[in-house]
């Protein structure tokens, strides 16, 4: 593994991006059109009144449909935004001898860099950014945080320390507005040593906007994300559910705060995580500041009980955190198809308890005499099978003779090609295909 060349540098010195940052298909577009991102006055959050109920429905819709929320009114002065603004550039303008004191070490996330280089065939953003771990306190890296600007450290322990607070603020008017008994359960589930990351990001020019990303297609693994975003240059972009990608709009100096995975579990996915890219721009740097906040991570989390019900059922096991840090960035799948995988799942469940049932009935048993065995933290497994063509299918096996190890396998085959075999009698069948129809089977 390696890590890139400084992008900052490429772009003051290549007319055109290396082919490594080329997106074979572009990035679609031109023209996308705004998202209408409805502004939340945190002072009204709070308040008991009519102006705070119709605030708490505009959020309510907001994380329930788009994602996001641009936060005003939140009690930090432009004066000091600007300060977060000008010690993060100040950091990137500093000589790369000095950036690189820095530098995040091999297998680590803290640190100044960008994309690591696993493999040829990777495509690369252009960005460079700077992550820094801030809570818990054990857990900084404080031999790679910024010496220059001299206010670096006080600037983001201040900011962190006022998104801190907004964010139970938030967490609680989330709660209140699923009318939820208990305010505080998504609170509460964040632990009493939740995690806070940082990530300051310098997206420099591209002289090929269309077809380079600053930031691939990813939904934030966090519990919730808040974002300073760049006053003057738009480039986050966010993907609709009927395939649009959207421009996020800026408001000066608001807060742009997005759900993640982790709220979408304990929301029971009533608040999804959004998936969101970075565009370039061919003239202008863009630069951003992004905070992530995590559960504890010796904590577990999972959809609370007063969002599961007949009409919406658990849609997610409970996970337990554990001590394995999770990378806040895109670096692991580009999650386009995170909400595919998670929208099959979900449906398979469905199927799942049709079948079970149907079986039940065939046998004239009580109804839940299968599906009670399952248990409510019931687990899944997904394999995704490719079988390459081969020139000698009389002496080799796509895969070895088994038995499912499972209760219940759903298999979506291959519409066009034959390749799954059953042993009967001692005598090996073909299984037949049909198009967009689900082979089930049970074990044990």
């Amino acid at each position: 593994m390696a890590t890139a060349t400084a992008v900052q540098e490429l772009s003051a010195t290549v007319s055109s991006p290396p082919e490594k940052y080329l997106l074979k298909d572009g990035i679609g577009g031109p023209n996308f059109p705004l998202l209408a991102v409805p502004a939340i006055d945190l002072g009204l959050l709070t308040a008991s009144s009519p102006l705070g109920e119709r605030e708490l429905d505009k959020l309510k819709l907001a994380f329930s449909s788009c994602g996001y929320i641009q936060v005003v009114n939140h009690g930090m002065d432009d004066s000091f935004l600007d300060e977060v603004h000008s010690v993060t550039k100040e950091f990137f303008s500093l000589p790369m001898e000095e950036k690189m004191q820095c530098a995040r070490p091999k297998d680590d996330i803290d640190g100044y860099g960008n994309d690591t280089v696993y493999s040829d065939n990777q495509t690369l953003d252009w960005n460079d950014r700077l992550y820094l771990n801030v809570k818990p306190d054990t857990i900084r890296k404080l031999k790679v945080w910024p010496q220059n600007p001299k206010n670096f450290r006080k600037v983001l322990l201040e900011f962190s320390g006022e998104l801190e607070k907004m964010n139970e603020v938030i967490l609680r008017a989330m709660a209140k507005s699923l009318k939820l008994e208990d305010e505080e359960c998504f609170v509460n589930q964040m632990g009493e040593n939740q995690t806070v990351l940082s990530r300051f990001n310098l997206y420099p020019p591209c002289p090929r906007p269309d077809a380079v990303l600053a930031a691939k297609a990813h939904g934030d693994a966090s519990a919730m994300t808040y974002l300073l975003q760049d006053n003057k240059v738009e480039g986050l972009q966010t993907l609709m559910k009927d395939g649009q990608w959207y421009r996020v709009p800026i408001i000066h100096n608001a807060i742009l705060v997005n759900t993640g995975d982790q709220l979408e579990i304990m929301s029971n996915g009533i608040f999804e995580s959004p998936i969101h890219r970075v565009v370039t721009n061919p003239e202008k740097e863009r630069i951003t500041i992004a905070i992530f906040f995590g559960p504890d991570p010796t904590s577990e989390i999972g959809p609370h009980q007063g969002l599961i019900d007949e009409k919406r059922p658990k849609l997610f096991n409970s996970v337990r955190q554990g001590h394995k840090r999770v990378l806040f960035n895109n670096q692991s799948l580009d999650w386009n198809d995170r909400k595919v995988l998670r929208d099959y799942t979900a449906k398979l469940r469905e199927l799942e308890g049709q079948l079970l049932k149907a079986m039940e009935e065939s046998l004239s048993l009580p109804e839940g005499s299968f599906l009670s065995k399952f248990g409510e933290e019931q687990s899944m497994f997904a394999r995704f099978n490719y079988y390459p063509p081969c020139s000698k299918p009389d002496h080799v096996l796509g895969l070895k003779q088994h038995a499912g190890g499972s209760a219940m396998t759903t298999v979506l085959q291959d519409r066009d090609v034959l390749g799954l075999q059953i042993l009967k009698d001692k005598q090996w069948y073909w299984v037949p295909t049909l198009p967009d129809a689900f082979l089930a089977c049970e074990r044990g």
